[in-house]
């Protein structure tokens, strides 16, 4: 992925990029977009955890923890396919109507403790974050429960929400969106994933029922500079978190704000400028 944006701006203010059900590691997005963030990773699975040990990069902090909104013992479904495993319990009505239900086949329990995100940051000394990326299983709203001093810091959240009960009784897209909606983000982008019946020709993603959706979530920036007004380094993350998923629109006001305060020198300017350029070029 060509490079648009120069970052150089974060070298000594990394973003801080938590990535909870991380067993595929960061999402490729983040790695073609920045070299300058700090992920850290939370995964339960203790495979999972340790294949992330062993690929681990300097940037990255591994927790093999599972949260939810309080602390207390939960069972876990462990799947055939160890991505699908979940808290709840797979709805087998929905899952074998379509292709590939064999990789939700329980093949075993566990027990686990689990903690918030809020104590987990605490306990490992992590002060500030920047953008939260959720996938697991179902389970998000739980997550999010647990989370309520992490997401007054947050910038972004993207958060698989699912359109209908894949796990049994599990919450939906209107729960975690409504959530998010009274935490003052809004809902900007939708990743939208298809299946199809087994009687069709062949399991390809081209329509077909919506089942699950990646969604963006994002603070306005009128939002931003209201609980940052003189936190230039935040302002500064936020600027970029904008510039990486596009929307120039949403920079350019954090930008003419930090002008108005004379936060930002020429050189700061020129940078800013020229990446909206470029993006704006690729749009």
């Amino acid at each position: 992925m060509k490079k648009l944006i120069n970052d150089n701006l974060l070298d000594k203010n990394r973003l801080i990029y938590i990535d909870i059900g991380a067993s595929g590691g960061v999402i490729p997005k983040w790695h073609g977009l920045s070299d300058n963030f700090t992920s850290i990773l939370f995964e339960p699975n203790i495979e999972a955890y340790n294949a992330l040990k062993i690929k681990k990069k300097k940037n990255e902090v591994v927790v093999n923890t599972a949260l939810s909104n309080k602390t207390e013992n939960l069972k876990i479904n462990i799947c055939e396919e160890p991505q699908s495993s979940s808290f709840y319990h797979p709805n087998r009505l929905l899952l074998d109507k379509y292709y590939n239900s064999n990789r939700f086949n329980i093949t075993g329990v566990e027990q686990l403790k689990t903690n918030t995100l809020d104590k987990s940051l605490y306990e490992n000394r992590v002060n500030d974050v920047d953008f939260v990326k959720i996938d697991t299983q179902g389970y998000e709203l739980k997550i999010l429960e647990g989370s309520n001093d992490t997401l007054n810091k947050l910038i972004g959240v993207e958060v698989e929400c699912e359109f209908t009960e894949m796990y049994i009784n599990q919450p939906l897209f209107g729960d975690v969106f409504n959530f998010l909606l009274n935490k003052k983000f809004s809902l900007f982008d939708l990743k939208r994933y298809y299946w199809k019946r087994k009687n069709h020709i062949s399991n390809n993603e081209n329509k077909g029922q919506i089942i699950f959706v990646d969604a963006l979530f994002l603070k306005q920036p009128e939002e931003i500079i209201k609980n940052f007004s003189k936190n230039k380094k935040k302002l500064i993350k936020a600027t970029y978190i904008y510039l990486y998923y596009k929307y120039t629109d949403l920079s350019k006001i954090i930008i003419d704000y930090m002008i108005s305060k004379k936060m930002l020198d020429k050189n700061e300017l020129d940078i800013f400028n020229k990446s909206i350029l470029n993006i704006d070029k690729e749009i």
